[in-house]
């Protein structure tokens, strides 16, 4: 059985929740970055869907001269061809196939177009994700994140009124009372007056008024923190420090993380080097995702120390880099950290770089000069080649000067080189190690 068939339905969901939070996110952001797609807009035409749903894109198209009169037929159909789709890359996956990226392509497009239905639509596609027979519960929970964060997004009070109804789209509590407050923290982005009016009509008290408060705050912040320090002052909220790195993340505006920077060293009684750091973590991703130029220059502009930095890069700073620029934050690394921390950071991108691009990784590092950033540069794409390469990776390991480096990067290349391999005992017996 696949081990992904053994985590608990529980446990999966959770995950799965948390994801689609972050995930959903993460795609908005990438979506921002890149304009919006002509053929996803071409598709929604194709599916009768009001083009009044779709983003300004700067394009003109045709209006269809009679739209589809039944658009719940064509949630339905998509909500068929997504799980058609997700159940048969579980089989495949099951059954150790070869992934096919055709298909896997075609089903992040399917769950694309979701984000272009209109409310009733996002609905009639969750009920069909929630009752479908035959479907287990990994891709289930899967699918039903995505159509909830479509719908969260959308039109916050319809996910808040069909999450808080009778036919919830989970059984267990959990996963609900999640996008509870993701939908509420993005009604309060927009309309705060309104989601406050609801939520002082509605029954909520299984969410807790502490949560509750959170994802309101949370709305507020993208775009107002100095408002949402003032809700948090005024709430009582036990945990500030946890609610602010909880909406940190969201800040998409340097200005706007700026102002929370300043805003939480001004009270050192509520943020100490613990809090700090966390809500530092919390924004990490994004400033690796706005570019190399962009992240310096904020970094450099509010003055941030070490320990600072080193939150950031432990919140993922480096996992959404361009290829193009691992280098750029490499060498930034090399000048910036001290050894123990800069040799850690630089480790995992030129091993993931390596893998993707080995000639562009090895023509960065031959053209690199030697300084703090070499060593651990050289070490990590050695160690990565050694599988495929041993005696280049020996050859790259040689360019480190004498000492524990070189003698340890050695070692693991020898660790990985064939042992019936004649070149592999010349190269020791010319190059042996401790």
């Amino acid at each position: 059985m696949n081990p992904i068939m053994k985590i608990s339905i529980t446990i999966s969901v959770i995950i799965l929740a948390l994801a689609a939070l972050i995930g959903w996110r993460n795609y908005n952001t990438l979506s921002t970055l890149r304009g919006e797609s002509e053929r996803l807009s071409a598709a929604a035409i194709a599916l009768g869907i009001p083009l009044d749903n779709l983003p300004n894109t700067g394009r003109t198209y045709l209006r269809p001269k009679r739209q589809r009169a039944d658009k719940l037929v064509v949630a339905r159909r998509m909500a068929l061809e997504a799980i058609g789709l997700d159940r048969e890359l579980r089989r495949r996956e099951e059954s150790g196939e070869v992934r096919d990226y055709a298909m896997s392509k075609r089903s992040d497009e399917v769950k694309e177009q979701f984000r272009f239905l209109d409310e009733n639509q996002l609905k009639a596609l969750i009920d069909e994700f929630k009752n479908a027979d035959d479907l287990n519960e990994f891709t289930r929970g899967f699918l039903l994140n995505y159509a909830n964060a479509a719908l969260s997004e959308r039109n916050p009070k319809a996910a808040l009124e069909l999450l808080t109804g009778k036919e919830r789209p989970y059984d267990d509590d959990y996963s609900n009372q999640c996008y509870m407050i993701r939908s509420l923290s993005n009604w309060a982005e927009t309309d705060l007056s309104s989601a406050l009016a609801w939520v002082r009509a509605s029954n909520l008290d299984f969410l807790g008024k502490e949560k509750m408060e959170t994802a309101l705050i949370s709305g507020v912040a993208r775009n107002d923190v100095k408002l949402a320090f003032d809700m948090i002052d005024k709430s009582g909220i036990s945990a500030p420090g946890d609610v602010v790195a909880g909406f940190a993340g969201d800040l998409k505006d340097p200005a706007q993380r700026t102002d929370l920077l300043r805003l939480i060293k001004a009270r050192p009684d509520q943020f100490g080097e613990k809090e700090i750091s966390a809500v530092m973590k919390s924004i990490g991703m994004d400033i690796g995702l706005q570019g190399y130029e962009k992240g310096v220059r904020w970094i450099k502009e509010n003055k941030l120390g070490e320990a600072e930095i080193l939150g950031m890069m432990n919140g993922g700073m480096l996992s959404l880099v361009k290829d193009a620029e691992i280098g750029n934050w490499v060498e930034w690394m090399g000048e910036s950290l001290s050894p123990e921390p800069r040799d850690y950071f630089i480790d995992l991108p030129i091993r993931q770089w390596t893998v993707k691009d080995p000639r562009a990784a090895g023509e960065w590092l031959a053209a690199l000069p030697d300084g703090p950033a070499k060593p651990a540069s050289v070490a990590a794409f050695a160690e990565t080649v050694a599988p495929y390469d041993p005696q280049v990776a020996a050859q790259w390991a040689l360019t480190l000067s004498s000492g524990e480096k070189r003698n340890e990067t050695l070692k693991k290349v020898y660790e990985k080189w064939p042992q019936d391999d004649p070149a592999r005992a010349s190269f020791m017996a010319e190059y042996p190690t401790e």
